[in-house]
């Protein structure tokens, strides 16, 4: 692999992360506003993500 490769990868494991990361704060804002009991299903992020839905 070059460094070229190696640095891509990175960025590409940084940018996935961050996304996760911020898909987390989102759904604990959405599950923060909630003041009622509900049956809802939040999903956020991309298709075929790893994040787990709630």
């Amino acid at each position: 692999m070059t460094s070229n490769g190696i640095a891509d990868a990175e960025a590409l494991r940084a940018a996935l992360l961050d996304g996760e990361l911020q898909t987390n704060r989102l759904r604990t804002k959405a599950y923060d506003q909630m003041t009622e009991p509900a049956d809802v299903d939040i999903h956020l992020g991309t298709s075929g993500g790893s994040s787990p839905t709630a």
